[in-house]
């Protein structure tokens, strides 16, 4: 018993982490995917989001606190409803998010936000941030306060 904890210790700490939330939103896939698939319209779904600006495949977010994060826009993909990004930071070693609109019925659908990040502490974090972009989306879009 001592041993195995031992050999647990001298293994190295994952580095990389992946994490993944999901909402079922009673909403058609493409009224979701026309928010969440515009890149520019960040700030109207993800608490914390003051403002964005696109320039080509890029996207620089300006958050409440005034701190700048600047994106590269991987896939804005209207066929598959999938949108990916990636965060340019020295924090970040490697990141990778991805928003996948799931059409379940005429009149629902599931959102999933998957982060594959290393250090594997900031896909947690994204991935928090994320979880709570959705619900409030979720929220927002069911009450008809997005379209």
């Amino acid at each position: 018993m001592i041993h195995d904890s031992i050999d647990i210790l001298q293994k190295p700490f994952p580095t990389f982490a992946s994490q993944r939330s999901q909402v079922l939103i009673f909403k058609p896939a493409k009224e979701v995917w026309n928010i969440v698939g515009q890149a520019s319209r960040l700030p109207e779904w993800f608490p914390g989001v003051k403002s964005v600006t696109i320039s080509e495949n890029r996207r620089q977010m300006v958050t409440d606190a005034d701190f700048v994060i600047n994106e590269t826009i991987l896939m804005a993909d209207p066929g598959l409803m999938r949108f990916q990004y990636s965060i340019g930071m020295p924090l970040i070693k490697h990141h990778i998010s991805t928003i996948d609109v799931i059409e379940v019925s005429d009149s629902s659908c599931v959102l999933i936000y998957s982060v594959d990040a290393e250090p594997a502490t900031m896909a947690l974090v994204i991935a928090g941030a994320g979880y709570n972009a959705i619900r409030y989306l979720k929220a927002k879009v069911e009450n008809n306060l997005i379209e």
